[in-house]
């Protein structure tokens, strides 16, 4: 019997036949290739390059105590610049009028050292030597803050002692206007010691101690 038989029998019987040359679809599941089951290979995802969790709980404590101490140096620093304001006159170690001019960029060693030091034992001279204290310890402790590679970090740092070293330079803009006012306008000197009648003031808070320098600006810190 050939194929012309076979065809004519099944065509009797009710059978219906693909066309030989049709392939049927395999019933398993194409699986894909092993390179399309793998993820594209990234560092980020390799645990042999991901930090451990000890020194990742390490780093975490690091960063989050260097913003702690940035917060706290921020803090100090806002505090000392509206608990206080430069008042003049100055008292200079030096007299401007025979000294002369202003030198800007005079090389300082040190917090109130050089020609344009002031006298140590006035309120207001006093003041202005803390508040320098102050702001160059500021400035120092913000940039002794490690970063531990934080961008944020970096940039609030950069950020204070910026801020810090305007209020520097707004000191040190006091003292030239002071220095070039007693110079061409020399003031009567100063007694260190009260008068009579004068009241002695305690150190005992910051508003306050600039309060009673304006209320008694002879008075003699102790």
């Amino acid at each position: 019997m050939g194929i012309a038989d076979l065809i004519e029998i099944e065509q009797e019987v009710g059978l219906h036949t693909l066309p030989r040359d049709f392939a049927l679809p395999t019933t398993r599941a194409v699986l894909p290739d092993q390179g399309e089951m793998q993820p594209a290979k990234n560092s980020s995802f390799l645990p042999s390059e991901k930090l451990s969790p000890q020194i990742d709980i390490e780093l975490q404590g690091r960063l989050k105590a260097a913003e702690k101490d940035l917060e706290h140096i921020r803090t100090s620093y806002i505090h000392s610049t509206l608990s206080y304001t430069p008042i003049g006159p100055l008292s200079f170690v030096q007299n401007p009028v025979e000294t002369g001019e202003y030198e800007c960029r005079e090389g300082s060693s040190g917090i109130n050292t050089g020609r344009h030091a002031l006298k140590i034992g006035y309120l207001r001279s006093h003041a202005f030597i803390e508040q320098e204290k102050l702001l160059d310890s500021l400035i120092k402790a913000a940039e002794s803050i490690q970063s531990h590679g934080s961008q944020n970090i970096q940039m609030s740092r950069k950020e204070l002692v910026t801020k810090i070293e305007a209020s520097i330079t707004h000191l040190n803009s006091f003292r030239q206007g002071e220095w070039e006012h007693q110079r061409i306008q020399p003031e009567p000197e100063q007694s260190q010691l009260p008068a009579p009648s004068s009241r002695f003031w305690v150190d005992t808070c910051a508003p306050f101690f600039y309060l009673a320098d304006i209320l008694e600006p002879d008075c003699v810190f102790i």
